[in-house]
């Protein structure tokens, strides 16, 4: 009998089973690789590890959410985050906040949506980590702009493009082409 904690009763690390969804989830097999980020979220738990808890967790909301169920994805990523805050993990928990913005803009809740984006946005910055933050105030930009909310989508894109550390050349031409387009709907 193995007395050894981090290795469950099929003789895989809860870090061999995250790396197992995560290659199950890349080929598409959503399910299964559900399947085995619960598996692995349980193994953490018994671990102590909270943050890898929480992690696997997050990984379930966002394939709950591909799945379309906002039940399941909700309390998912809430119970992420709160593993990450206890950890004192910011920038994971940033992740989660964007994650459960992309939920409430899938589920069409905007200003829900809006709030978990900022929330996201300001925590990344704070951990200094501009290319991340760029990526959730794009998401952000994008659902403004499926709500035809056109000035707020052209700031945020703006916005997203500026906090990154190194803009690509074409993110830095298209900054030059959104505040042309600011200029042309007479604002700025």
């Amino acid at each position: 009998m193995n007395s050894d904690p981090a290795v469950t009763q099929d003789n895989q690390s809860p870090d061999s089973m995250k790396e197992e969804g995560l290659d199950l989830f890349r080929r598409g097999a959503r399910d299964e690789a559900l399947s085995v980020f619960a598996k692995a979220a349980e193994a953490y738990s018994l671990e102590g590890d909270a943050a890898g808890e929480a992690e696997m967790l997050n990984n379930m909301g966002v394939i709950y959410r591909l799945n379309r169920d906002w039940s399941a994805a909700l309390n998912a990523l809430n119970d992420a985050e709160v593993g990450f805050r206890e950890a004192g993990d910011d920038r994971r928990r940033a992740q989660v906040m964007g994650n459960t913005g992309d939920l409430c803009a899938s589920m069409r809740t905007y200003d829900d949506a809006a709030g978990y984006y900022s929330e996201a946005s300001e925590l990344l910055a704070s951990a200094g980590e501009g290319d991340m933050q760029g990526q959730v105030l794009r998401a952000f930009s994008l659902m403004r702009m499926r709500q035809r909310r056109w000035i707020e989508a052209i700031d945020l894109m703006a916005s997203s493009i500026n906090v990154r550390n190194h803009p690509s050349f074409a993110q830095r031409l298209l900054h030059v082409l959104l505040q042309f387009a600011r200029k042309l709907l007479g604002t700025r």
